[in-house]
């Protein structure tokens, strides 16, 4: 492609058809002065074969020249470009974390880690990236720019992913909905259709239980003014509701409310 190029920039040269041509290497003859006369004489006598080749010559040059400019223009271009795009995309990337930290996903080793919201092996949220459980297999897997690996359930508390945090307990997994003081957990449960089962712990450490009247006799006994809120209403879906729309669980705003009212 080189050759080609520098070939056509000197064929144009010779023919008059270049720009830069046009005035040095005209076929027509053109009056000159007089020491360039003289000098072109000198240099190429009176043959009519050394002319053409002395003006193919200077042609080739010309036109070597001129192709090693735009070459060395364009790379001075590329340059700048990738320069530009490499900058613009890292500041993209800082401001994305600095503005949205949800967007970061990985695990957390221990309950202090959820409570502090602290990651390990943490990773920008991208269709490349990931974490999910293998199918019929108790472990998971875990995707990130610089590791692959897979873990079982026991070895970490549990996974921030997808805006959502998650927390393991006897090789399952839960979704953690809320953690102020009392713990709320779901689980989806796909069949013929689709619905969630609500679980339940005291602390981020504590076990899960499934959320109904029976277990929350046994682990708030020692709290009174909470257990005599939950004998109004008959039955336990009532207990997995919003207090609210787009609010917390209701046995979360019973549980909070508990502490307000009187021994």
């Amino acid at each position: 492609m080189l050759l080609v190029i520098t070939f056509w920039i000197t064929y144009s040269c010779h023919k008059g058809l270049f720009p830069l041509s046009a005035f040095y290497f005209s076929p027509v003859e053109r009056t000159k002065p007089e020491r360039y006369r003289k000098k072109e004489v000198t240099l190429s006598g009176n043959s009519t074969g050394t002319k053409v080749i002395y003006k193919l010559i200077k042609a080739y040059c010309i036109g070597s020249l001129c192709f090693a400019g735009m070459f060395l223009l364009g790379l001075l271009l590329l340059f700048f470009c990738a320069l530009g795009c490499f900058y613009g995309e890292s500041f993209g990337q800082i401001s994305k974390c600095r503005v949205n930290q949800s967007t970061i996903n990985g695990i957390y080793r221990n309950a202090s880690d959820f409570e502090s919201h602290r990651l390990a092996f943490s990773f920008p949220e991208k269709k490349s990236n990931w974490i999910h459980k293998q199918v019929f297999s108790q472990r998971f897997r875990l995707k990130n720019p610089d590791t692959l690996f897979s873990f079982t359930a026991g070895q970490f508390w549990g996974f921030h992913s997808d805006g959502k945090d998650w927390r393991f307990f006897k090789n399952d997994s839960y979704e953690c909905i809320y953690h102020n003081g009392i713990y709320v957990y779901k689980q989806q449960v796909i069949g013929e259709s689709t619905y969630y089962l609500y679980f339940f712990s005291r602390t981020a450490s504590s076990d899960i239980y499934y959320l109904n009247r029976r277990y929350l006799q046994q682990v708030y006994a020692d709290n009174p003014r909470f257990l005599r809120l939950l004998q109004s209403p008959k039955g336990n879906s009532w207990l997995s509701d919003e207090a609210y729309t787009g609010g917390p669980p209701r046995i979360a705003a019973l549980y909070h409310i508990s502490f307000t009212i009187q021994p």
